[in-house]
């Protein structure tokens, strides 16, 4: 025996009533306790004929309670955007421009459009009739939130400004003869994240800090005493593991395994190269940093080196070389010396790519040395290429790096070497001459 209707004619004609006249299907819904879809049952089922079964006709009641083509902006109360639409859902860039929103400043996290069918008046002249609606709803999240912002500026403010020329002073004395040193920090991967019981080792934000700080002081105790022309280091190269509040690389899009937030890590970062460039001052007569960007850093670290260089802007023993090209180029006495992550270009390419580049072809045509530094595989390797005679040839040297590898890294058994290190390049005018190697040391640091 069939059970007796849950709802009565009177409740239904009063939920198709209010749905005739414009109010959305999930509204009406809520208003009157019934579930969603029993309502959309009786739409199916009622069609155009329960239209003139629940009402004598159609009332004019204005706009629905979400209104057609308004922008509703509630970023700062719950991150959501929403409009409601007759035509059709709007795209991501459709919602970024129709609400202004900078993607420099806001992410979106979630794009969703629902569809629904409505009695509606489009048109003054019209009539209420069934059309097609979408609510296209986004949420934002801000890059970097309001306080996290304020507080990222204020230590920009106050750890950038710049420093007095003649601040800091050359250590003892400097003997022998004159020679370049190239040394920075390939592929530290600041803010990667490791467990050691997936990857064996533990990695974090304080133990990257601590590695880099270390090696500086170890890589300046070798070299104290040496007569340093200038010590070269890359800016970038996959320093920060991450590039924004995404956890993703610059052009990756699944998130990576990360130690804390992009502000506090960038704010660590930063004060590793500011120490870094300042004890090298200590041994050197100047310090020439490049911005050699990676695949994870590739716009973090042109936001840093523009930090050091406005650190360091009254500090003549300090060159700054932020050119947008990924490739930066050393020169002194008839030595020739590439600099380049090594993620896009194949060894044996780079005699192509300096031979024939105009502003670099005559310094490679002239030099007795030619060398190209790399990094991306974590491990120290060199390739030398060939030359036709009487040309020596040149060499790829690949970096080692200070970090651990995260767990999908090691999923692949892309593990790199086993014992991590800094290594610092030591060259003559004439050409490469030694090296200085800085194992990883995980010693705490003293606080302050």
């Amino acid at each position: 025996m069939a059970g007796k209707p849950k709802y009565g004619q009177a409740i239904r004609a009063a939920v198709l009533g209010d749905i005739r006249d414009g109010m959305p299907i999930s509204t009406a819904a809520t208003k009157h306790n019934i579930p969603r879809p029993t309502v959309q049952h009786w739409v199916r089922e009622t069609g155009d004929k329960g239209k003139q079964q629940v009402s004598s006709g159609p009332k004019d009641l204005g706009a629905p309670a979400d209104p057609l083509d308004v922008p509703v902006d509630r970023r700062e109360q719950d991150g959501s955007c929403s409009i409601v639409t007759a035509d059709r859902p709007r795209r991501l860039d459709e919602m970024y421009e129709l609400f202004g929103i900078d993607p420099a400043q806001w992410v979106c996290t979630h794009l969703r459009a629902n569809e629904w069918e409505g009695f509606y008046r489009l048109r003054a002249e019209d009539g209420h009739r069934k059309v097609k609606l979408w609510q296209t709803r986004a949420i934002f999240k801000r890059v970097l939130d309001g306080l996290m912002e304020q507080q990222l500026a204020e230590w920009l403010k106050q750890h950038t400004k710049p420093l007095a020329a003649g601040r800091i002073r050359r250590l003892g004395k400097a003997e022998g003869p004159n020679v370049n040193i190239v040394w920075g920090f390939w592929d530290a991967h600041i803010g990667m994240h490791a467990w050691n019981q997936e990857v064996r080792e533990d990695f974090s934000l304080g133990i990257a800090v601590n590695r880099c700080k270390n090696s500086v002081d170890d890589m300046v105790r070798r070299l104290e005493g040496k007569r340093i022309e200038a010590i070269h280091s890359p800016v970038g190269n996959d320093f920060m593991h991450f590039d924004s509040v995404r956890n993703t690389t610059t052009f990756g899009t699944h998130h990576l395994d990360c130690d804390s937030r992009y502000a506090k890590v960038y704010v660590a970062g930063l004060e590793v190269l500011i120490y870094m460039v300042e004890r090298a001052l200590q041994i050197a007569d100047r310090v020439v940093l490049y911005y050699v960007p990676g695949n994870h850093d590739y716009t973090t670290a042109f936001t840093m080196i523009a930090a050091l260089n406005q650190r360091f802007i009254q500090e003549p023993r300090v060159e700054v070389r932020m050119g947008a090209e990924p490739n930066k180029v050393i020169t002194f006495g008839t030595t020739f010396i590439g600099l380049d992550h090594g993620n896009n270009v194949r060894d044996r390419m780079y005699e192509t790519l300096f031979s024939s580049n105009p502003d670099t072809k005559q310094a490679w045509a002239m030099a007795t040395w030619k060398e190209v530094q790399i990094g991306h595989t974590h491990q120290r390797k060199e390739h030398m290429f060939k030359g036709v005679t009487p040309c020596n040839g040149f060499l790829v040297r690949t970096n080692p790096s200070l970090s651990n590898v995260d767990y999908w890294h090691h999923s692949q058994a892309l593990t790199g070497e086993p014992v991590k290190s800094v290594e610092a390049w030591e060259y003559e005018d004439h050409g490469y001459v030694g090296s200085h190697v800085t194992w990883a040391r995980d010693d705490e640091r003293p606080q302050g």
